[in-house]
């Protein structure tokens, strides 16, 4: 007698919960734990295989991190909100195996961080000798090196006019 067996991967529920109690909080004012449960729809189904299988967190559709799955079904791990605002939370069970199928859960939460005052940060202050003699010695030694360079010119100038007047009287003298 024939007959056709059907096979199909068990089917999960994920839950998530955000912080340390079993009651999802709805205002997250920290650092928190998100924790996510992962139940079979059916559980003969899914007491055929044991359970494996990594759950990923998202926050507004960003990665916040993986982590692997108990066996039991409970996966939980810290995260930092980094502002306020309203945030969508979101779990997703991936299975290591074909034996059981995927689900995700999403949870819409309210970040209230506490407001942090700027630190005031004293200024520094410069006693204005300090200044001006660093200024003074900036502009003393432009002064300086312009009057080399000054220098510098007129004895090459003079140099030059010496050099220029003894080739002068030298051809004036071989002349007469």
């Amino acid at each position: 007698m024939p007959y056709s067996v059907t096979t199909q991967a068990a089917r999960t529920s994920l839950q998530i919960h955000v912080g340390g109690t079993v009651d999802s909080a709805t205002t997250v004012t920290g650092t928190t734990i998100l924790h996510a449960g992962i139940e079979f729809l059916d559980a003969a189904a899914g007491s055929a295989a044991p359970l494996s299988g990594t759950v990923r967190f998202y926050a507004d559709g960003v990665r916040i991190g993986e982590v692997v799955a108990e066996p039991l079904g409970m996966a939980a791990l810290p995260w930092t909100p980094k502002a306020s605002g309203e945030v969508m939370l979101s779990a997703e069970f991936l299975p290591d195996t074909l034996n059981h199928a995927g689900s995700i859960q999403e949870a819409a939460i309210t970040v209230a961080l506490p407001v942090v005052p700027d630190e005031i940060v004293p200024e520094k202050v410069v006693p204005a000798s300090s200044t001006t003699q660093k200024t003074d010695l900036a502009a003393t030694g432009a002064n300086g090196s312009a009057l080399m360079l000054g220098g510098s010119a007129s004895i090459l100038g003079a140099g030059l006019l010496a050099l220029l007047f003894s080739r002068r009287r030298r051809n004036s003298t071989k002349r007469r």
